[in-house]
């Protein structure tokens, strides 16, 4: 597991993804990103826990997004106390070209793989997930 996550491949094809310079998005930002941008306008309640994160922790990506102008923060309407968060017009247009780096990473990734593999290989990756969620959750 640890090659998967931190293996120099995998820190490359991040960097591939993603970026390298200073303004690149780190996959906890860029998955707050792409969580907003499903959510719509919405909570920081409900963003942390789209991100299965604690609420810290998702503002903290919040607030780097908010920083580069990706995703706007605001009060919500119903209750002057909540914080709601919606992507930007610049956040939609990082996530597209994001989505497209992505895209093409990915079809090169898997052309090694014919569709029965890809199939067993989606299947055994919701597998583990579900796993991961059943072990780690409270009792």
């Amino acid at each position: 597991m640890r090659e998967l996550r931190r293996g120099a491949g995998m820190q490359r094809l991040r960097e591939r993804i993603y970026g390298d310079d200073p303004d690149a998005l780190d996959i906890g930002q860029q998955d707050a990103l792409e969580v907003v941008a499903a959510l719509g306008s919405a909570r920081m309640t409900e963003v942390a826990a789209a991100l299965r994160v604690d609420a810290s922790t998702a503002t903290r990506a919040i607030a780097r997004l908010e920083s580069a102008g990706l995703v706007g923060r605001g009060r919500a309407g119903d209750d002057g106390r909540s914080v709601v968060v919606a992507i930007t017009a610049r956040g939609e247009d990082r996530l597209a070209r994001l989505g497209t780096i992505a895209r093409a990473a990915l079809r090169e990734l898997y052309a090694g793989f014919d569709s029965d593999e890809l199939g067993q290989l989606a299947h055994l990756l919701e597998r583990l997930v579900g796993a991961v969620d059943a072990l780690v959750q409270p009792t």
